[in-house]
């Protein structure tokens, strides 16, 4: 549905941004963990979701489970609207050189803050 809204719209020169958010797909209570000496097993799944700035609609947005890192999210929903994208924003956790290296190859701006780096701050 979200793919057909966004030809609907017949976008162009969108800046957007991808970011990921995880949901549990449990929710012990606090006596079953206390029983189990609060061993948890991680169950979750994460989506990411590709939006516009503008609009803010969501053009893209991808699920999966499992755990890797947040940076091997970046390129699938980028990849599949590198055509009118012109701009993307993320945050520090899709820094690499891969992701920043196929926004350039695709002439796509891109903003990630490098991870390390402390920003500095006025008056602190």
């Amino acid at each position: 549905m979200v793919r057909a809204c966004r030809k609907l719209l017949n976008l162009k020169e969108v800046t957007g941004s991808v970011d990921e958010t995880g949901f549990s797909n449990t929710n012990p209570s606090y006596h079953y963990l206390k029983r189990i000496d609060n061993a948890r097993a991680k169950n979750y799944a994460k989506t990411v979701f590709l939006t516009d700035n503008k609009t803010k609609l969501i053009l893209n947005i991808r699920t999966h489970s499992g755990h890797q890192s947040e940076t091997l999210d970046f390129i699938p929903p980028v990849k599949e609207l590198k055509k009118v994208l012109s701009y993307v924003l993320a945050d520090k956790d899709y820094d690499s050189k891969a992701n920043r290296r196929y926004c350039w190859d695709n002439c796509i701006e891109v903003h990630i803050p490098i991870r390390g780096r402390k920003q500095h701050r006025p008056g602190l």
